[in-house]
């Protein structure tokens, strides 16, 4: 009883503002990681620990360095997450041989798994209409086109996680979509984002969302356009 009431209280602190989400505080410390980790375009997600679950959590916190309470919240209420975003392919490997070593799930996204999208032979992508929203818009409409720069990067949003409404409300501001643009968008991923745009633009971009647990891919132009035609 006295576990529940301590929930409570937690639950209780965490919607007024006064403590930190525990998953918020595991993006964070993720976060961080990250930026000490060989930079490259590979981002691994964990899908899921597998049957031997402790073995799985050891194997988390050897290749992330999250304690053992961070780590069981990111098995036990985060996955499929990103746990390591943008390292090189050697590290992405080894990560990744650990992690399956342990019986968990694994999939690398970057350099070794091509962006899923429909094929493009230019910049120029053609409008895709959507017959069934699964947003509750009554009316087919047109996924909106990627915010288009000058600059060498793509950012793919692949995936949305489990918090659609937010990524929808941060994709407003990066693209400058309306709300609605933005959820038609969530709801047919894969769908690129921001095209030409500045390595700068792109990184911060992807972590924004990936501190959400949305799968974000950052590709040079070179090899969007060779993926997609």
């Amino acid at each position: 009883m006295a576990t529940d009431w301590n929930k409570l209280i937690r639950k209780a602190l965490e919607l007024t503002g006064m403590i930190e989400k525990k998953d918020t505080a595991v993006r964070r410390k993720l976060a961080v990681i990250n930026q000490s980790k060989p930079r490259g375009p590979v981002t691994i997600i964990l899908e899921d620990m597998g049957p031997k679950k402790i073995s799985a959590v050891t194997a988390v916190r050897k290749v992330t360095n999250l304690d053992l309470g961070d780590a069981l919240i990111l098995a036990e209420e985060m996955l499929p997450f990103p746990i390591l975003t943008n390292v090189n392919q050697e590290t992405a490997e080894l990560t990744r041989d650990i992690l399956e070593a342990m019986g968990a799930r694994v999939r690398l996204v970057g350099s070794t798994t091509p962006a899923r999208m429909p094929a493009q032979p230019s910049r120029q992508r053609p409008e895709k209409t959507l017959e069934q929203p699964k947003i509750g818009i009554s009316i087919p409409m047109s996924v909106p086109e990627p915010v288009k720069e000058e600059g060498d990067y793509v950012v793919v949003l692949e995936n949305a996680s489990l918090l659609p409404e937010r990524v929808s409300q941060i994709l407003t501001r990066l693209t400058g979509w309306s709300r609605e643009e933005a959820d038609i968008t969530v709801a047919k991923l894969p769908q690129p984002i921001l095209l030409g745009v500045t390595e700068e633009t792109a990184f911060k971009a992807q972590r924004e969302l990936q501190m959400l647990g949305a799968v974000v891919d950052v590709l040079l132009w070179a090899d969007y356009d060779k993926e997609s035609a």
